[in-house]
């Protein structure tokens, strides 16, 4: 039989929508997705710690300027840890855990810690785009992923698509998002 529209519209019309709180909150879904309860309150008091010899000096920089966009200065109470760490695997698969009390993001490569920093800003409410916010809640989450190929691709065709430059360049970075 073949696909006419009303036979594909009365197919479709009876698929539902999943309930919200069954979807991970991260994009593409991890291979692996836990959610716990509790929150992690992430404010703009906040400390990246990095071992001088895991070189990572630029996703440290990277994590601290996506932030600093997001959330408004503060003092006051104590720093929250935000842990950025190599492990000797060697490989892009990561690991992101948010406890009450601090983020940890373990790889064994660079690029697998920019992963994990992209899953991140996912976890981050649509709301605080908009303006830098007092704080920023989080949900308690332990994922463990790597990108599933090894390069991705999008097609820009500028002949017939005609963007300024600020608007290519956020174009690439909301498709960093998909690593």
């Amino acid at each position: 039989m073949p696909a006419l529209p009303q036979s594909v519209y009365e197919q479709n019309k009876n698929i539902v929508d999943l309930p919200e709180p069954s979807l991970t909150k991260i994009f593409p879904t991890p291979a692996f997705y836990k959610e716990s309860s509790g929150q992690f309150l992430l404010a703009g008091h906040f400390n990246i710690v990095v071992k001088k010899e895991d070189g990572l000096d630029a996703e440290k920089e990277y994590l601290e300027t996506e932030l600093n966009k997001l959330l408004k200065k503060s003092n006051g109470r104590e720093a929250i840890q935000i842990l950025l760490k190599k492990d000797a695997s060697n490989s892009d698969v990561y690991r992101l855990q948010i406890t009450p009390k601090t983020i940890s993001i373990v790889s064994g490569t660079g690029r697998g810690i920019f992963y994990a920093i992209q899953s991140l800003k996912t976890l981050i409410p649509h709301q605080a785009y908009k303006a830098a916010q007092e704080s920023i809640t989080l949900p308690i989450v332990n994922v463990i992923d790597s990108a599933r190929f090894p390069h991705r691709a999008f097609l820009l065709d500028v002949a017939r698509n005609f963007q300024t430059k600020e608007e290519v360049l956020k174009v690439l970075d909301l498709m960093s998002l998909y690593k």
